[in-house]
């Protein structure tokens, strides 16, 4: 039982009162020569490292493993300290850290068990060097620690290689000063970038066709733009060989398909619409000329809004014009598709009874009685006469290179050298349709009847 004493003891020995005390030269001395049956929760010893005596004591148990630490500044983390003591400055009590700010001995607090592993909460400062991995930061109410990225390796060191989401050529700087969770992030979940749907433009009712010069070329023409992931179409033209034939600011606007959401985040640019020229079709009436004739669309649209990545992160990448990988820019005079109209003479043939000359070939021509073909003469032109008896005749314009060479099979063919098939002769001819007339064109006949199928007039 308990010795009671009305006054303190004047204890002069130079060593301490109680042997458990020690002082020990580690842990497992003072548990070696602190026999397990005189230990009691609460019992401190003494510890020499480097010349000076740190104290511990058995904080939660008797056990060897409940000898630990003791704080300083009464903010050990008994259960009734709660602060950080009188003079510290960063008030870190080890990892709970949570036991207040800037208390005075630590005798109001709560946290109870706050501070088992800490270092000094009466004042030690806690100073991060490079490669340690941690960095503090002070704040009003506290200070917190963060796992940070503060490597001592040169700044302009590249990483080798891509590693994850970390491309090849990174360097230390850049990584520098980010936390362990945003290094494992970029790690192990690259950012990936948005995609973007570009806006198109469609012209219908053209085609690359073939018409005779001097005809009707009467197209019934539509033109539409879909916005998608830019911004609304203001205006639509219709162009011929570059020129406005139609011009139209107030388009009909319809809803089409809506952009699919991408990585769970919706698409800032829907709804989606088209804008359709009106009134729809454009009626065109043109009389075909010689040569190509081109027909586009083109029309104005405003910019779209930025999609966000993977990660949630609204894209800073640059607009641009029609880009897959950036927000849409705004554009004017974007064109569709070019189609071409080519107007061509058309070549002819046919057969006689009697001797063609240029003027009965001409006046055949000019009467209907002449097969016509629309296509270019200037290559080889395989005439189907299928005639018996006959002599047979062709007519192509004088612009296209004059045939040479005849030819059925490879044993029968020759040269055009009035032998059989007679040398060019020239004449004006008018269209059967009148869709022309005076041009001059190239005539062939043979001298005499024949039986012919398919017959090849060539140039070489």
């Amino acid at each position: 039982m308990a010795i009671n004493l009305s006054d303190n003891i004047n204890y002069n020995a130079p060593k301490h009162a109680d042997r458990r005390y020690g002082p020990w030269t580690g842990v497992t001395h003072a548990n070696d020569n602190v026999a397990a049956l005189q230990r009691v929760q609460g019992l401190t010893v003494g510890i020499v490292s480097g010349g000076t005596i740190s104290e511990y004591w058995y904080y939660t148990g008797v056990t060897d493993s409940d000898l630990v630490l003791k704080l300083s500044g009464g903010a050990s983390g008994a259960g009734t300290s709660g602060t950080s003591g009188s003079s510290g400055t960063s008030g870190i009590a080890g990892t709970s850290g949570s036991s207040g700010s800037s208390g005075t001995a630590g005798s109001s607090g709560t946290s109870g068990s706050a501070g088992t592993s800490g270092t000094s909460a009466s004042g030690s400062d806690i100073d991060p060097v490079p490669n340690s991995g941690i960095e503090i930061t002070t704040g009003v109410t506290g200070s917190t620690i963060y796992t940070i990225y503060n490597t001592a390796l040169t700044p302009a060191l590249e990483t080798p290689n891509t590693v994850g989401g970390i491309p090849a050529g990174t360097t230390v700087a850049a990584l520098t000063g980010k936390t362990v969770v945003d290094l494992w992030n970029d790690l192990l979940f690259p950012t990936v970038q948005p995609t973007y749907t570009i806006p198109t433009i469609t012209l219908g009712g053209v085609g690359n066709n073939t018409a005779e010069v001097g005809s009707a070329y009467t197209p019934s023409i539509t033109l539409y733009g879909d916005k998608n992931d830019a911004g609304i179409f203001t205006q639509l033209r219709i162009l011929r060989d570059g020129s406005s034939i139609f011009t139209d600011p107030t388009l009909t606007q319809s809803p089409i398909t809506a952009i699919p959401d991408q990585f769970g985040y919706a698409d800032p640019n829907n709804p989606n619409y088209r804008y359709t020229i009106s009134p729809t079709p454009y009626s065109e009436f043109y009389t075909v000329p010689l040569g190509a004739t081109t027909y586009q669309g083109d029309g104005n649209y405003g910019a779209g809004t930025a999609k966000q990545d993977n990660k949630g992160v609204f894209d800073v990448r640059s607009s641009a014009v029609r880009s897959v990988n950036a927000p849409q820019l705004g554009d004017n005079n974007f064109g569709s598709t070019t189609y071409t109209l080519t107007g061509i003479y058309p070549y002819f043939y046919g057969d006689s009874a009697t001797l063609p000359t240029v003027s009965s070939i001409a006046t055949a021509i000019q009467t209907g009685s002449a097969t016509k073909v629309l296509f270019p003469a200037s290559g080889t032109l395989s005439i189907p006469y299928n005639v018996t008896g006959r002599y047979i005749w062709v007519a192509y314009m004088n612009t296209y290179t004059t045939k040479t060479k005849w030819f059925r099979t490879v044993l029968d063919s020759g040269d055009i050298d009035n032998s059989f098939i007679t040398t060019v002769a020239t004449n004006t001819v008018i269209s059967p349709e009148l869709y022309w007339s005076g041009i001059t064109f190239k005539m062939h006949w043979s001298v005499y009847t024949t039986t012919q199928t398919t017959f090849e007039y060539r140039n070489t």
